[in-house]
């Protein structure tokens, strides 16, 4: 019983203690309580922003569709390679994450933003690259978290709406690089189509070249060959042809090595003398024809030199140029979540906690030290 007596005792003690400091505890609490106000009327504010946005508007990229089956075209029975590009959502977003993360254009709008050009007007050149790439880094763009979800647009910034006007001019500039990149890429690979085709027209023209070169110096040699019979034909006074043992199924069975060897003067000099004249008056187009492999050849090369898939891939990236790059990403920062960092409401409350108890210690401080000297 004398111990709970002593108990009770020293509750009392202890509340009248509190209570007789109850200014002091008020004082420290309202000073703790001002300071996290002053705190919180100079810190900035900063507020974290996610949104999502999405690359799935099908519509607006079936107009490209013909960038694709330019590609794949064959020409000729060489088709010319060129590396697969596919313009499509995938391609977009891939393109567009990549470009965005450089951070050129979020640091190119910030530069004029008067915020930072106040925060960083006293620092070098190389302080300020680093502040503007510091700030640059507080918008991100984050890649979806499972499989189907869309992609978030996140940022910190200390005014809402600032912080969505800068996203937005941003975002425009990278999707202007994006759209001119995948110009400048579709122009190439024309350029690129356009020399290999050249490539090819030259050599289609040297073996062009080389097959009229080579028949030309058989007719050459032909002609030697029937001028030399034609002359041991009159010799022999053999005007037409001589039914002879070899007869023209024999000369069908001759190979072209023993053509020489056969003996040609007998078919006469009349026919020989024919056939001589039908060579010389050959035009130099008819005498081309006669060429083994020669219109294959043709062929292939009026194919290559009539293609036009460079010029269609240079009028769809044109297409391309014109389009309203806004439709390309879908983005809308009126759905946006929005979260105040600075928890100004839990700073409050603490502060107050704070001051309640270091008015608390300080009493039971003060009256230890007191009872003490007693």
């Amino acid at each position: 019983m004398p111990i709970k007596q002593n108990d009770e005792i020293d509750l009392i003690l202890l509340l009248k203690t509190i209570w007789d400091g109850k200014w002091i505890i008020a004082t420290t609490t309202m000073l703790t309580l001002i300071s996290c106000v002053i705190f919180n009327f100079y810190t900035p504010n900063s507020f974290q922003i996610t949104s999502t946005f999405s690359t799935n508007n099908q519509n607006i990229f079936l107009n490209f569709k013909n960038v694709n089956d330019i590609l794949i075209e064959r020409v000729g029975t060489d088709t010319v390679y060129l590396e697969p590009y596919s313009f499509d959502e995938k391609t977009i977003y891939e393109i567009f994450v990549n470009e965005f993360n450089d951070y050129i254009e979020m640091t190119s709008v910030l530069k004029k933003n008067d915020f930072i050009t106040n925060k960083i007007k006293n620092l070098n050149d190389l302080q300020k690259q680093k502040a503007l790439m510091s700030f640059a880094k507080k918008f991100r763009i984050l890649k979806p978290q499972t499989k189907g979800s869309d992609p978030k647009i996140l940022f910190n910034w200390h005014d809402v709406d600032e912080g969505f006007l800068l996203f937005k001019i941003a975002l425009n500039l990278t999707l202007l690089n994006v759209r001119d990149k995948i110009v400048n890429d579709i122009d190439s690979l024309a350029s690129s189509l356009n020399d290999q085709n050249q490539r090819r027209i030259n050599l289609l023209k040297i073996r062009l070249q080389s097959i009229k070169e080579l028949y030309n110096l058989k007719i050459a040699k032909k002609k030697i060959f029937l001028k030399e019979h034609l002359a041991i034909a009159k010799e022999l006074g053999i005007k037409d042809f001589q039914n002879v043992s070899f007869d023209v199924e024999l000369v069908s069975k001759i190979s072209k090595k023993d053509e020489l060897n056969y003996p040609y003067y007998l078919r006469g000099y009349k026919a020989i003398q024919k056939e001589l004249d039908l060579i010389d008056y050959r035009s130099k187009t008819e005498n081309d024809l006669m060429a083994d492999g020669y219109l294959e050849i043709k062929e292939e090369l009026i194919q290559f030199e009539k293609d036009v898939r460079s010029n269609n891939l240079r009028n769809e990236a044109n297409k391309i140029n014109n389009t309203d790059i806004s439709s390309w990403i879908n983005f809308n920062f009126e759905l946006a979540e929005i979260e105040n960092l600075n928890k100004q409401n839990l700073y409050i409350i603490f502060s107050m906690f704070l001051g309640l108890l270091i008015g608390v210690v300080y009493i039971f401080f003060i009256n230890a030290i007191n009872n003490k000297k007693k």
